[in-house]
């Protein structure tokens, strides 16, 4: 068993122009990349056997980007590599998921991507090396309307998007439009109702994507949601294995032994709703995180919750509290 002490803060890649929709293959087309230097290697794998050359002015679809090396589809060879350096990308379609959840994991990929986004509006620490970045769109910096502003939520340590929450104007239309727009194929949903129409692993790579109803309005949209990850997951997996209250020096502290049965997944800044007692009176209630932790697979760790109390006002040796868990990040490992 690892224990870790830490103290939880209190509440307070597409063309421009769109992707195109191949609805007889029923797959995405998705980025170009276009040869910028006279001639250019094509590779069986990065610094591999050559296999052909391209020339400039010549395009592929870009499949993903890996350091210095794209992978493309070659209409007549397949799938080869090249030398990013020696082409030039589309402009980035930020309304595009695949450009973002599809990514492969990766410092320099990540950057790339996000470098792409352009200035950070603001960032939030989720907890766990998650971190969440807002783009706006208030001054139109990507030529379009389409989106007020976009959150990607990242996980720091493996350099990997694994969430995004677009917010729109809102999108009037259907479903299937909004799909439209955010480079989807047009399924089957898994659920519809007053608030959402929901997609459960109905695309590769993407586990979840949300299209939020606007005030239950059936013809628009007010948010695209999708997830790397099944988010509800940790509620099989995690639990709290022993809770206590303690005084360290003038401050109550909430000490939760938090238990992850997960092999697969680990787990990130869970949030935790605490009641405390003195005797049978209720001292409060509060909603604390998210902690910064991150809860390993098949893992047990403590998360200390500091509570906005005066230990000297308060008999110790009555203390009596009730917790919770409720909500954490899910990310791989």
């Amino acid at each position: 068993m690892s224990v870790l002490f830490v103290v939880a803060l209190l509440p307070g890649c597409v063309s421009q122009t769109g992707v195109l929709q191949d609805e007889t293959a029923g797959q995405v087309q998705l980025e170009l990349v276009t040869v910028s230097v006279a001639e250019e290697n094509l590779r069986e794998l990065p610094k591999g056997a050559k296999l052909g050359v391209a020339n400039q002015g010549e395009s592929f679809p870009l499949l993903e980007q890996r350091g210095n090396w794209c992978r493309i589809e070659h209409h007549s060879l397949g799938e080869l590599w090249i030398w990013a350096k020696s082409v030039s990308r589309s402009p980035l379609n930020p309304m595009n998921l695949n450009s973002f959840l599809k990514t492969s994991p990766g410092e320099e990929a990540l950057a790339d991507l996000m470098g792409r986004m352009g200035e950070v509006s603001r960032e939030r620490n989720l907890g766990g090396t998650i971190r969440r970045f807002i783009y706006s769109n208030s001054e139109n910096p990507f030529g379009n309307n389409k989106f007020k502003e976009i959150g990607l939520t990242v996980d720091e340590s493996r350099s990997e998007i694994i969430g995004i929450d677009i917010q729109l104007p809102p999108f009037s239309g259907d479903a299937k439009g909004l799909l439209d727009q955010l480079g989807l194929s047009k399924v089957k949903s898994s659920s519809s109702d007053f608030e959402r129409v929901r997609y459960d692993k109905r695309y590769d790579g993407i586990y979840r994507v949300d299209l939020l109803r606007k005030s239950g309005d059936f013809s628009k949209f007010s948010h695209a949601k999708a997830y790397k990850f099944e988010q509800e997951r940790w509620r099989r997996y995690v639990k709290i294995a022993k809770k206590n209250a303690k005084q360290m020096g003038n401050s109550i502290n909430v000490i939760l032994t938090v238990e992850n049965k997960d092999s697969a997944f680990e787990y990130a800044g869970p949030h935790a709703n605490i009641q405390l007692f003195e005797g049978s009176r209720s001292l409060g209630k509060w909603q604390l995180g998210p902690a910064d932790v991150r809860l390993p697979a098949s893992d047990t760790l403590s998360v200390v919750y500091k509570l906005p109390l005066d230990a000297s006002a308060v008999d110790v040796s009555k203390l009596g509290l009730r917790a919770e868990l409720l909500s954490m990040t899910i990310v791989g490992k």
